[in-house]
């Protein structure tokens, strides 16, 4: 079968061939899945995967075998919240692409999800602490991620910058207006560096988010005192993302002390909705 002939069969095959790669992913993870056409019942109380679109494309390379890029769009269900997300590959074929980009969601993604809503899965935890005040009550919020994903000569220099910086502050200001809205958030940021040209993309509960990746670029080039700046040593991509659990509780003391000297600060400005404070890692 050619790839032209096995990327039409696979098109045609709806979510079938995702299918494939999820479903005995999270059978050897001792879940117990169960598929209803695109829909993926996790076996997860509270997460379901479904397939939305799957689009392949070819470009010559003048070798033996055809560039294939892969665009593997899915939306998640965590806890009742739609979840999408687009994954886009290249590879030396389509399966093989598909299977990269399926394979990058299942690392990236899926471990936060799960954390949100497995309350016994502890491999998602990042050890973030983060808590707001918002209305007089205080919430602790979980922070759940999966795999930071490097690809790239340029690899080693972020994830020394990383080390040093870590990335879910790259776009903390943002984060923290949501912070008011009591429900899961869910936090996806992309990082691209290519021969002097830089590609930034965040999307916050599933929209695209301007605020966020203006953030990212201000950060990167030192134009905040909250974090160095970085300087890339080859080309290199970056994903990672982060799911948001609230939990009405206090928080630490000093947290807490630190929330309610800014309460007392801020009272006379009618302007203010919540109070955010990070903490640390």
């Amino acid at each position: 079968m050619t790839h032209q002939e096995e990327a039409q069969a696979m098109m045609s095959s709806g979510g079938a061939a995702h299918n494939a790669i999820i479903v005995p992913f999270l059978e050897n993870l001792g879940l117990r899945p169960t598929v209803s056409g695109d829909r993926i019942t996790t076996g997860i109380n509270g997460l379901v995967i479904e397939h939305l679109e799957t689009q392949m494309a070819t470009m010559p390379t003048g070798g033996e075998d055809d560039l294939w890029f892969v665009s593997w769009e899915t939306r998640s269900f965590a806890d009742g919240f739609p979840v999408p997300d687009l994954v886009t590959m290249s590879g030396n074929g389509p399966r093989e692409t598909l299977e990269k980009a399926v394979r990058t969601w299942l690392a990236v993604t899926f471990p936060a999800l799960r954390g949100l809503c497995d309350p016994d899965f502890l491999g998602a935890d990042r050890q973030i602490q983060l808590a707001s005040l918002t209305g007089g009550e205080f919430l602790d919020w979980k922070v759940f991620t999966g795999e930071q994903q490097f690809s790239g000569d340029g690899e080693a220099a972020l994830r020394r910058y990383f080390a040093q910086n870590p990335d879910f502050f790259l776009v903390m200001n943002t984060v923290t207006g949501f912070l008011s809205q009591k429900r899961p958030h869910f936090i996806k940021i992309f990082l691209r560096f290519s021969n002097g040209q830089n590609t930034f993309g965040c999307s916050i509960d599933g929209q695209k988010s301007p605020e966020a990746e203006a953030e990212i670029a201000s950060k990167l080039a030192g134009q905040s005192p909250d974090i160095q700046p970085f300087q890339p040593e080859g080309d290199v991509e970056f994903r990672v993302f982060f799911a948001l659990r609230p939990t009405p509780s206090a928080p630490d003391p000093e947290l807490q002390q630190k929330l309610e000297e800014q309460a007392q600060q801020q009272a006379r400005a009618p302007q203010n909705r919540g109070l955010r404070w990070p903490w640390k890692r």
